[in-house]
């Protein structure tokens, strides 16, 4: 199962153009989720949100995890750095199995200290200050637990609001591999996925869907759909994204 978090992490929209997406939303998806099926991948592009939604969709997709391996002990769980991870997007990212964290080519984290607006006398923003800093303290814990550092040195680099690159953020822990960063490899992977689809036009069958893997030539699409008494030859092109749909799903 899939998930893509592209968008601000909470129940409100304010850094991006995208879908927020919330904690009663994974709580939504994963009822869908079927028994057996051996990978929760979650896909990440987030600038960040609330500190309280990211934590939440982080346990819950931990207990999950326990819930399914009890049943299936090949279930594991693997969060995708798509673009940037952010703040309470981090966190997020922190949902992933041991080992199971990756970061795609050109893609970022970034951890900070909490932050929120608030007003009031001096008792007032000395509580608030003060529910800042224990908040960072569990945070820096979380990031802490998955890099093997000191709870003060994750909390050191939130000070200093760091970001991190694919490589820094495997470095030092927070992420665990690089992504896939070669069009050859893309294609090899393609091909493993779909060893019977014709790897040239000419080689596709008639009559029926027929199937490209595009590689080097994905750029030429058949611009209009041919059909014939109730016959249709549909060229089906498979880019990348959309490898895998299962063939089943695309027969007439």
């Amino acid at each position: 199962m899939k998930i893509l978090i592209y968008g601000d992490i909470g129940d409100y929209g304010w850094m991006s153009d995208y879908s927020d997406t919330a904690a009663l939303d994974i709580v939504s998806a994963l009822d869908d989720f079927e028994v057996g099926d051996n990978l929760l991948e979650l896909r990440i592009n987030s600038m960040g949100g609330q500190v309280h939604h990211g934590v939440t969709i982080r346990n819950y997709i931990r207990q999950f995890a326990v819930k399914q391996r009890a049943m299936n002990p090949d279930f594991k769980v693997r969060t995708i750095v798509d673009g940037f991870a952010y703040s309470s997007a981090s966190i997020v990212a922190l949902a992933a199995d041991q080992g199971e964290i990756v970061m795609n080519p050109g893609s970022m984290m970034m951890i900070h200290r909490a932050w929120f607006g608030v007003a009031g006398n001096a008792k007032e923003l000395t509580e608030a200050a003060a529910y800042l800093k224990k908040t960072d303290g569990e945070l820096a814990k979380l990031y802490a637990t998955r890099t093997g550092k000191s709870a003060e040195e994750m909390e050191a680099l939130m000070d200093a609001e760091t970001y991190f690159s694919a490589e820094e953020a495997i470095a030092i822990g927070l992420a665990n591999s690089a992504g896939e960063a070669t069009e050859d490899e893309l294609v090899a992977k393609a091909q493993s996925q779909f060893p019977d689809a014709p790897r040239k036009k000419s080689d596709a069958p008639k009559g029926s869907y027929s199937y490209y893997l595009m590689g080097r030539e994905r750029s030429k699409k058949p611009e209009s759909k041919a059909k014939d008494s109730g016959c249709v030859e549909d060229m089906k092109w498979l880019d990348f994204s959309e490898l895998e749909v299962e063939l089943d799903e695309l027969t007439v």
